[in-house]
């Protein structure tokens, strides 16, 4: 099961009244959980899950940018996504210091227009910036705008991960 340490549990509500996919007595049917930290201290939830399954291994992680060279910082941004947590791609660009203009957000898994497409450019040429998303929601453009749009691509860094490989393949055998 996966966490985010920014989110935590939220409100405690599963989608789309809180930010669980499955509620905490779910916990019971998994062997690990993966909490994503990126610089924010997961000790309370780590407290939270162990208190609804004490045995359960819990692995922590954190994204950096991988296509960080591909990306001019002295250049503006307008951003869009359409994902889960939008305030995490916000917060890892602004952790890489890309000056980023506005943001447009659509719900997650959203399906793009062309008329989306047409207005994400119109807006960007209006800020005289270039357009980032997400390598998640690049991969769903049309050939012909995709010269106008970079994405990041991002790494997942589990700390530990000797430990983490070690679980994981004594899990399987």
């Amino acid at each position: 099961m996966c966490f985010d340490a920014q989110l935590g549990i939220g409100n405690g509500f599963l989608i789309p009244a809180g930010p669980l996919r499955e509620s905490l007595k779910s916990l019971n049917k998994y062997d690990a959980v993966l909490i994503k930290c990126d610089g924010y201290n997961p000790k309370s939830l780590i407290k939270l899950i162990k208190k609804n399954h004490s045995k359960i291994a819990i692995f922590t992680s954190s994204y950096t940018i991988s296509n960080l060279k591909n990306i001019d910082k002295n250049k503006k941004y307008l951003i869009y996504s359409g994902i889960g947590n939008p305030k995490s791609f916000e917060k890892i660009l602004k952790k890489n210091k890309i000056q980023v203009v506005d943001k447009l957000v659509f719900p997650d898994h959203y399906t793009y227009s062309n008329k989306d497409y047409v207005d994400i450019i119109t807006k960007a040429q209006k800020y005289g910036a270039n357009i980032l998303t997400t390598e998640k929601d690049y991969v769903k453009i049309p050939t012909k705008y995709k010269k106008n749009i970079k994405f990041i691509k991002l790494n997942l860094t589990i700390h530990n991960e000797k430990k983490f490989i070690k679980f994981i393949k004594f899990k399987i055998k």
